[in-house]
């Protein structure tokens, strides 16, 4: 049978701890790395709307198709995340929008053939427990939440979809905590030494959730303890 895993904004942190646990686990499966910056050993993408689909359009499906998403944004061009409505701006929101909202989709979207009724499919996307809806007791980080709510709705959109084309696959909205990379650098100071997470075990959590997926039709919502977040 054969497997083979696409990891899309493969230079961050976690995605690259992933590709290596992955290395460790499973060293026959095929893997396919793509980035918007230069790596070593991955596809250049620039993650227009374009180059997304001319990348997309020679990746080889398999039997066992795992997609794992990691890109997104949260400090753009030394703007951090609004404290309250005063700090807003639309062209803050716009990038945030674009980075985590509308690039995961478009890949999906180009990505969206190689499921066949048979495949036996993970999708996973990076996403934030601040984009839960009900979980919003505090307020603030107005362009963020917004992004990744919106994500999560889309995925939920996506995974509804799926279920007719690819019964067998699952869609997975996944919270890694904060994790010590560079996202989260500038917020690192107020969080203690045993909630920072390493890249290496956040990899290794998300790699044991997708290693036992349910498919139900629809997209789960969960973080690093494989605990369900409320959207």
């Amino acid at each position: 049978m054969s497997s083979h895993r696409i990891i899309v904004g493969a230079s961050s942190g976690i995605a690259q701890a992933f590709y290596h646990h992955i290395r460790q686990q499973e060293p026959d499966t095929l893997i396919t790395r793509i980035s918007s910056r230069h790596l070593a050993g991955a596809i250049h993408c620039d993650y227009s709307e374009r180059s997304i689909a001319e990348v997309c359009k020679n990746i080889a499906s398999a039997d066992e198709l795992s997609i794992h998403i990691f890109n997104g944004q949260l400090v753009s061009e030394g703007k951090l995340p609004e404290k309250s409505l005063r700090a807003f701006e639309g062209d803050y929101f716009q990038r945030l929008i674009h980075s985590n909202t509308i690039v995961p989709m478009l890949f999906l979207q180009a990505l969206m053939p190689l499921f066949k009724t048979q495949t036996r499919g993970v999708i996973s996307v990076l996403s934030a427990r601040v984009g839960s809806i009900d979980d919003n007791h505090l307020g603030g980080w107005y362009s963020y939440r917004a992004s990744k709510s919106a994500l999560n709705q889309l995925l939920q959109c996506f995974a509804a979809e799926l279920r007719y084309r690819s019964p067998k696959s699952t869609v997975i909205a996944f919270h890694p905590g904060t994790t010590d990379t560079e996202l989260s650098k500038p917020f690192q100071k107020n969080v203690s030494a045993e909630k920072l997470f390493s890249p290496e075990f956040v990899a290794s959590r998300l790699y044991s959730l997708c290693s036992r997926p349910e498919p139900t039709g629809r997209a789960l919502f969960t973080d690093w303890q494989h605990e369900t977040i409320a959207w």
